[in-house]
């Protein structure tokens, strides 16, 4: 088991992080449009089952900055 402390500690540090490399921290209802979640299923968990695990848009920009031959 993690230790709470350190994990309290970490959190923070990996958000400053993935700020400052560019990742848009978001939180919804932002975070649910970038995802696509579906706005017509009624309960979370229908609305979020076909929505992407990631920012699609935001992944396929930063992979082709690391490598643009992708």
């Amino acid at each position: 088991m993690p230790n709470p402390v350190s994990t309290r500690r970490f959190k923070p540090d990996i958000l400053k992080y993935a700020q400052e490399i560019g990742v848009d921290i978001r939180f919804p209802p932002g975070a649910e449009v970038r995802r696509k979640f579906d706005n017509e299923a009624g309960t979370p968990e229908e609305r979020a089952k076909k929505a992407s695990l990631f920012f699609d848009d935001f992944s396929y920009a930063k992979v082709r900055e690391f490598n643009s031959l992708y």
